[in-house]
């Protein structure tokens, strides 16, 4: 779970950074932290499935990715305007 998270991130920050428009924008916004389709609530969905004993780590690792491409997500919108 760890490694796919690492590896999520590394694509968000990706795929914000080659945003060009706004639209390209909110398109990495949706892929990553979208609510119905969005991979990051895909992997957190999954959390439940880990040993008990895994659990706080993992999820402790999801929020700061999350928080991480929000800001991200945020310092490039204010690039684009």
């Amino acid at each position: 779970m760890q490694d796919q998270l690492q590896a999520l991130a590394q694509e968000a920050r990706e795929a914000i950074e080659r945003a060009a428009t706004a639209h390209d924008l909110e398109a990495a916004r949706v892929a990553f932290l979208g609510r119905k389709a969005g991979r990051l609530r895909d992997l957190m969905s999954g959390l439940g499935n880990l040993p008990p004993e895994e659990r706080p780590e993992a999820g402790k690792l999801a929020q700061a990715v999350q928080k991480e491409i929000e800001e991200l997500l945020a310092a490039r919108a204010g690039e684009l305007t």
